[in-house]
């Protein structure tokens, strides 16, 4: 019976110092736990300092892809001037050429006579009385023509002159052309690393954030089951309070940037007059993209009325965003190929179709004046379509925009 007791009191012992020697193992864990916890807390809040810091610094760069969009959108309209010019100037050579080429004719005629008249000799009066009195008549009658000669040569000059400066311009047009296509290059080049730039930004945010959080999480799980254990084991109602247990959630959303706040150049005034609300902004909006429209809205289109309206572009031209919004949607939708829709509140949206590149995303926040994307560059011409709807109603746009549309 003395064995047994004390094989039973043994072993009791042993069970005692091995929950022991457990429970102390977990406690250590939990405190380690809480530990990580802790300086997880410490890199949110400084975090949550450095917050201000990375806003000014998107503002920043948000207003460098404004400006840059806007450089942009006037070096294309520059080049379509160009392009126009330089159409005009070759239709007006073209057209002198061909003058030129009428006078040189004339001249050439004359001259032939002249020279021929010159050739032949007056007939005997005796032998031909008739022929001599023509011959007469006919050279009284080129006589005339000298006057009429100097007139054609000096009008032949003027032409040829005219010819000269057509090609002259011609040619500093067309190098202003090419000087304006090695900007359009730099410019988009520019634009480019900024895009780069800015996704890098969001990137590392989101995967800051994202990483704290699962980590978090993960400790957070580990330590609740460390913790019901040591309930179970101590049997103590203070366990929990004793060791607390600290659940961080951190918000992986990035915060939404305004547009009101961002420190502009002085001279994209259009974007920073804009008003808050879009309602108010009849008659402000600046244009999407460079070019001229074609087609209006309400104009029949394979038998419907137009539910906006559309801009004839260049290939490869940049598109910006009108108002201040958050992305709603910008993704492929079937054959109506890319489609981007931007909230821009008040149950208002702007609709654009036909954009080659996006480069936002859904969900995104972003600024007037700020590029979504770039038109196909496939053709020297493309085509944006664009619609302002509110409630999933169709609205003129043409009424929104600052200015009269030319097309």
């Amino acid at each position: 019976m003395k064995i047994i007791l004390s094989c039973a009191l043994s072993l009791l012992a042993t069970t005692s110092a091995l929950a022991l020697t457990q429970q102390t193992d977990q406690e250590q864990r939990l405190k380690e736990i809480e530990a990580q916890l802790e300086s997880n807390t410490r890199s949110a809040e400084e975090m949550k300092q450095i917050v201000p810091l990375r806003e000014q610094e998107l503002a920043g760069l948000r207003a460098r892809l404004i400006e840059s969009a806007d450089s942009l959108k006037e070096a294309e309209t520059s080049a379509t001037r160009i392009e126009g010019r330089l159409e005009d100037l070759e239709t007006e050579a073209l057209l002198v050429q061909q003058d030129l080429d009428t006078r040189q004719r004339e001249i050439s005629d004359i001259l032939a006579a002249l020279q021929s008249l010159e050739r032949s000799k007056p007939p005997a009066l005796a032998v031909s009385p008739d022929d001599a009195a023509q011959a007469a008549r006919a050279a009284m009658t080129l006589s005339g023509t000298v006057p009429d000669l100097q007139i054609k040569v000096d009008e032949l000059q003027s032409v040829i002159d005219r010819n000269a400066l057509l090609q002259r311009e011609m040619r500093e047009e067309r190098a202003t052309l090419l000087q304006s296509y090695d900007e359009l290059d730099a410019r988009s080049k520019i634009l480019e690393d900024q895009f780069q730039q800015k996704e890098q930004e969001f990137q590392e945010v989101n995967a800051t954030l994202a990483r704290l959080e699962q980590e978090n999480n993960r400790l957070a799980r580990e330590a609740t089951t460390i913790r019901e254990l040591l309930l179970r084991l101590n049997e103590r109602d203070a366990a929990e309070e004793a060791l607390p247990v600290p659940r961080l959630r951190p918000s992986t959303e990035t915060p939404a940037i305004s547009g009101e706040s961002l420190a502009r150049r002085p001279d994209l005034t259009i974007y920073n007059q804009l008003p808050r609300q879009f309602s108010a902004a009849r008659g402000k909006l600046p244009l999407p993209v460079s070019g001229r429209l074609t087609r209006r809205f309400g104009s029949q289109s394979d038998g419907e009325a137009l539910e906006g309206l559309r801009i004839e572009t260049r290939g490869g031209a940049i598109v910006t965003a009108p108002f201040n919004g958050k992305v709603a949607f910008a993704e492929s939708l079937g054959r109506l190929g890319n489609v981007f829709i931007l909230d821009v509140g008040e149950n208002y949206h702007v609709v654009m179709m036909g954009i080659a590149s996006l480069e936002v995303s859904a969900g995104e926040q972003i600024t007037a004046g700020e590029p979504i994307g770039y038109m196909s560059d496939a053709n020297e011409r493309e085509e944006l379509h664009f619609e302002i709807r509110r409630n999933r109603e169709p609205l003129d746009p043409a009424k929104w925009f600052t200015g009269n549309l030319t097309g």
